[in-house]
């Protein structure tokens, strides 16, 4: 059965009506590893639970980069694992830190729920260290899917030429500065370690869908960032 679904903008967005489903566990084919998830949904005008979509405002950022394996030093496009674009809006972060707080006391202090946005990292005498100074930036994940039997990597997210309106292969979008205006799903708290960090639950979101207007060839250079 397909559930209804509601796209909003930021400025549409009532926390007092986020739905935070109750746990549920289950097993990848293939593994033994066992994932517990929550959905997150909304309530419509008819008080039905939706899947919740967010429409954000255009900004200026780099195209899709890519994600490689973990602790991976070979930055190889047979390493690469999914893609992502960075994405900085003070609309889109107090929703999102909204969504949060919903999260957290739905969760309770069992576990530490890791924001969506976050301060970047910069180097210092070698060290990192937060960069305060600079707005907060949330790293939105493409859908896609790596079969490591072929290592072919399958990505499902549509991104549209904001002119033209036509369908382009995200592929060619990599890494190039443009405009870009993304809409999102809300999907799930995941419950589960997130590397060497304190936090052991987040919010995953989905990129859907995108419009996108190159501005650059440019290669971004985030070696202060890694």
């Amino acid at each position: 059965m397909t559930r209804p679904t509601i796209c909003i903008k930021p400025q549409e967005f009532n926390e007092k009506l986020i739905v935070i489903k109750e746990p549920k566990v289950y097993k990848p084919k293939d593994t033994n590893l066992t994932i517990e998830t929550s959905d997150i949904m909304y309530l419509n005008d008819k008080s039905e639970l939706c899947d919740l979509y967010l429409i954000l405002p255009q900004i200026e950022t780099y195209g899709p980069s890519p994600i490689y394996k973990f602790n991976s030093t070979n930055k190889s496009p047979e390493n690469v694992e999914c893609y992502s674009i960075s994405y900085s809006h003070p609309d889109a972060e107090k929703v999102f830190d909204l969504i949060t707080d919903v999260c957290q006391n739905k969760i309770g202090n069992k576990h530490t729920l890791k924001p969506t946005f976050n301060y970047k990292n910069k180097l210092e005498n070698g060290t990192k260290t937060r960069d305060e100074l600079k707005p907060k930036v949330a790293y939105f994940k493409l859908m896609a899917f790596k079969d490591h039997k072929t290592n072919k990597l399958t990505i499902s997210t549509k991104i549209y030429d904001q002119k033209s309106k036509q369908l382009i292969d995200p592929i060619d979008a990599v890494s190039k500065l443009g405009l870009i205006r993304p809409m999102v799903h809300i999907h799930k708290i995941y419950f589960g370690s997130h590397g060497n960090s304190e936090y052991n639950a987040s919010v995953q979101v989905k990129l859907v869908k995108a419009y996108f207007e190159e501005k650059s060839h440019e290669l971004p250079d985030f070696r202060d960032e890694e």
